[in-house]
């Protein structure tokens, strides 16, 4: 089966996944310790966010901590967060091309 990269993306006859080098760096982040090393996760994720159902959910627990005047909290459920997303993202999704062939 032939696949073709394109914007960050692997697209093949089947579907399309993310690349497995952008996945490797979501892989390898390291868990937040201050504000800024949150956001560099949740724009990194942000790209791929189409991989993993009920992302706004997911991350709002993680961006709620961004807002302004906030105070840096890293607790259990926003661990759950990053670990969820980071363990989704390294999972190789695939999303599968719509069949057109039934009707809709």
């Amino acid at each position: 089966m032939s696949s073709m990269e394109y914007l960050g993306h692997e697209l093949s006859a089947v579907g399309v996944r993310p690349l497995d080098r952008l996945v490797h760096a979501v892989r390898e982040f390291a868990t937040p310790t201050n504000a800024k090393e949150v956001k560099r996760f949740v724009h990194l994720a942000v790209y791929y966010r189409r991989f993993v159902k009920d992302f706004g959910t997911i991350m709002a627990l993680l961006t709620k901590i961004l807002r302004k005047n906030m105070k840096f909290v890293w607790e259990t459920k926003q661990v759950e967060a990053f670990e969820q997303v980071k363990l989704i993202l390294t999972s190789k999704p695939l999303l599968l091309y719509p069949d057109f062939s039934p009707p809709f």
